[in-house]
């Protein structure tokens, strides 16, 4: 009889937090689409601001905020990496639903003095409250996921959250374009991701009030299960959780910070140099090559709504090997463009190579990766753990970066190519290894 009560009681609670999971699922969703927004924001219209007279002119004639820009462009790039390493712990004691609303105001307040300035200085200084912002929204994103979602949801919901950077993403530079093309000045144009952002302010107060709801009925019914002699769900704390530097200071997590520093070269790639390669290389036009690129970042959303619904559903084992053939794609993509002067039906399905190429990197470098940081950070520590692997592909994909755009400027792709080949043969065998080590002992006999 007390059984049967027990289980009433779980099943009526699960379906009663149902709705506010979906709920907040679709609000993380839009709060990683419009933080990718806000991001693009900037360099989206950067052709138009660096022009703008404005900000006035410097001593060699030219507009001061063009001059400026050499020092603006590292400075937003450190930003990026001392947020990643210094607001995770920030994250981990405040909780993500809480940064979240920081952020969103922050935008705001960024968007609002872009608006209003003519000095290059308080433009600098916004750019960089930007950066910050838009630094801090994954790894919170990734935390409300732990907290308010079943483990066997988190993959579901981190290829969720990576679909809707992608989307913000291309979105983004769509929706600044179309308004700047209607006539309107830069500054008009960040109205409307300001509008947007200040609406998100109040609801990631919602967002957070949920989230606390949700812990505090499983608290509750935790509580109830073992009072009825039934096992709690879930412990609503570690506290014998090892540090988590125990954690990080493993094997496991150094094969899966190599794997995380390799592949995010290739976000680089798909973002700064493909469009470039393929004019130099295969002789495209402009509008092409931005169509191309459109087709890469096409085939990373398709893997990550296919990777969404059906990596999940995998035992360890399917995952890991699943995860091993699409390294072996991620790496068999640019030893193929290598191959080219061989094989000459390459110029014909390089742009299906393409789409294969995005669909192929965009699971591994989210979902493993993802899954792992949550587990071995556990609810303490897992955004910090996050970030500490962004940091790390951070700086890693920076130096490549610099590499990759002095080659590009005497057209010597023949070694970026072989640089990602490298990459992407060290990920394939660092991340399925790291994946396989974690597997149950039986399933690896």
């Amino acid at each position: 009889m007390g059984f049967g009560h027990t289980a009433s009681v779980s099943n009526l609670a699960g379906a009663e937090s149902a709705q506010p999971r979906a709920l907040l699922g679709a609000l993380l969703f839009v709060a990683v689409m419009i933080n990718q927004m806000s991001r693009v924001m900037i360099p989206s219209l950067l052709a138009t601001i660096k022009e703008d007279s404005s900000f006035g002119v410097a001593a060699d004639g030219s507009f001061a905020i063009t001059s400026a820009l050499p020092t603006m462009l590292p400075l937003t790039s450190m930003t990026c990496l001392v947020g990643k390493l210094a607001l995770g712990t920030v994250t981990d004691r405040l909780g993500g639903s809480v940064i979240l609303v920081i952020v969103f105001a922050l935008f705001a307040a960024s968007s609002a003095g872009l608006i209003a300035t003519s000095s290059v200085r308080v433009f600098g200084s916004m750019w960089v409250l930007n950066s910050l912002a838009y630094t801090a929204t994954w790894g919170a994103a990734t935390q409300v996921i732990q907290k308010a979602f079943p483990k066997d949801e988190w993959a579901t919901q981190i290829s969720s959250i990576a679909s809707a950077g992608r989307l913000g993403a291309a979105a983004g530079a769509i929706v600044y374009g179309s308004l700047l093309a209607q006539g309107l000045s830069w500054r008009q144009v960040f109205a409307a991701p300001l509008a947007v952002q200040l609406l998100l302010v109040p609801t990631c107060v919602w967002q957070h009030s949920t989230v606390a709801a949700m812990r505090s009925t499983s608290t509750a019914d935790d509580e109830a299960a073992t009072s009825a002699g039934a096992k709690p769900s879930e412990p609503t704390a570690d506290k014998d959780a090892p540090s988590v530097w125990a954690s990080v200071l493993t094997i496991d997590f150094a094969l899966m910070f190599v794997a995380k520093c390799c592949s995010f070269v290739f976000t680089q790639w798909f973002m700064n140099f493909v469009g470039l390669f393929l004019r130099s290389s295969f002789g495209f036009s402009a509008a092409a090559s931005t169509n191309a690129i459109s087709v890469a970042n096409a085939g990373q959303m398709v893997g990550l709504l296919i990777g969404g619904k059906y990596y999940k559903a995998l035992a360890p084992f399917d995952q890991f090997r699943a995860i091993t053939l699409l390294l072996a794609l991620t790496t068999a993509a640019p030893s193929l463009l290598l191959l080219r002067g061989s094989l000459p039906a390459v110029d014909a399905i390089v742009i299906p190579l393409l789409f294969v190429w995005g669909l192929a990197f965009a699971v591994p470098f989210y979902l493993p990766v993802g899954t792992f940081a949550l587990e071995c950070g556990g609810k303490r520590n897992s955004t910090f753990v996050t970030n500490l692997l962004d940091a790390g592909g951070f700086t890693f994909s920076s130096a490549w970066n610099r590499y990759a755009a002095a080659q590009s400027r005497v057209e010597s792709w023949h070694e970026v190519v072989l640089t990602l080949v490298v990459f992407g043969a060290v990920s394939l065998c660092t991340m399925p290894l790291a994946m396989y080590r974690r597997l149950p002992r039986a399933k690896r006999d």
